[in-house]
């Protein structure tokens, strides 16, 4: 089975044994086995003679047209409503550098820790209904650090490292995916009015599909510890802002969240401690229905079946003083403290 993974120059792409899509390539998905609901999916590459990444520009101004009822030199004609589907499986490109990547012994193990991360990110969207959600993993580039980061302060400022994040998927070859995700292990900072402040991610609210659909987030690999803020980032995505806040500005007719308090500690808010930092809050699943009823079909619908799977989940061969020896590496060995009241686990190292 071939992997979606691709090596980025400074001034081209090199295309791998394990291949990325281009107009050269195609694909077949791989399935994940997630929630009950399933729809995790990698893919397997093929080659074909010809294929665009997506609909042309003038493709898609004349599926516009014929949504709303107008076809070239033709009388106008009466639209068939169609349902929407209950579960929306959002397509999600990883992106990272090297040093994230070397990590992993092989590639084969790099993608194993993928899928097995979105198996368990699926589990925090388990209780949203209408839609159900899902993900497919479409593809994985390693790209050089310079194209994908830009360091303040001696570190990695979200903002304009998401901005340039934009630029970077803006050459077509990332039609195909929903969400695009940066993962590094760098230290995130943010630039504020005092300074710089620490941070685990970011991403913009409601930007599924769109230009702006680019997201970043922290993780040590192969610990798992950004899962949390690949979620919650995720969350963003699919049109959810912070509990407790306001309406997003960007999209029209916007809820907000202001019924659902930052300190009930669900995804979208505090949840640092507790079970309920695996769940997401009324408000949040309203404003995913919200937004979901508002996508295009291109956007939603899925034309590639799957037909393979990975089952792991991060628990598995993961014990305590692996992870914390993987988060705190370099550091004198550290025993694990785990409090399951809270669902949380510290590191304290030994003396």
């Amino acid at each position: 089975i071939a992997e979606l993974v691709s090596k980025r120059h400074e001034h081209k792409t090199k295309k791998c044994l394990r291949g990325y899509l281009n107009r050269r390539t195609a694909d077949r998905p791989l399935d994940l086995e997630g929630h009950p609901s399933g729809g995790l999916v990698l893919h397997k590459i093929y080659e074909v003679n010809e294929r665009s990444d997506g609909p042309s520009a003038a493709q898609r101004e004349a599926d516009e047209r014929v949504e709303h009822g107008q076809r070239d030199n033709a009388e106008p004609v009466q639209e068939t409503p169609q349902k929407i589907p209950e579960t929306f499986t959002v397509e999600l490109c990883f992106v990272t550098d090297n040093e994230y990547r070397n990590a992993f012994s092989t590639l084969d193990d790099m993608i194993t820790y993928f899928g097995t991360l979105l198996n368990a990110m699926v589990l925090r969207f388990a209780d949203m209904q209408f839609p159900k959600i899902s993900f497919q993993l479409n593809g994985v580039t390693v790209a050089e650090r310079g194209e994908l980061f830009v360091h303040e302060d001696g570190h990695v400022e979200i903002t304009k490292t998401l901005q340039r994040l934009q630029n970077f998927i803006s050459d077509g070859k990332y039609e195909h995916c929903d969400v695009v995700l940066l993962l590094t292990r760098a230290t995130l900072t943010k630039k504020v009015r005092t300074g710089y402040t620490r941070a685990n991610g970011a991403a913009n609210a409601g930007a599924v599909c769109n230009a702006n659909r680019v997201a970043i987030a922290h993780d040590i690999p192969p610990s798992y510890n950004g899962l949390r803020t690949i979620a919650h980032e995720m969350g963003h995505m699919l049109g959810s802002v912070h509990d407790g806040a306001d309406p997003a500005p960007n999209i029209p007719g916007h809820p907000g969240s202001h019924k659902c308090p930052w300190s009930d500690r669900y995804l979208m808010g505090e949840g640092q401690y507790g079970a309920r930092k695996y769940q997401l809050s009324q408000c949040t699943k309203e404003q995913i229905q919200i937004i979901y009823k508002n996508l295009s079909s291109t956007c939603i619908q899925i034309q590639r079946s799957s037909n393979n799977s990975i089952k792991a989940y991060p628990g598995q061969g993961m014990s305590p003083v692996k992870f914390c020896n993987i988060v705190y590496e370099g550091a004198k060995e550290h025993k694990a403290i785990s409090e399951y009241t809270k669902c949380q686990m510290k590191c304290c190292q030994k003396t």
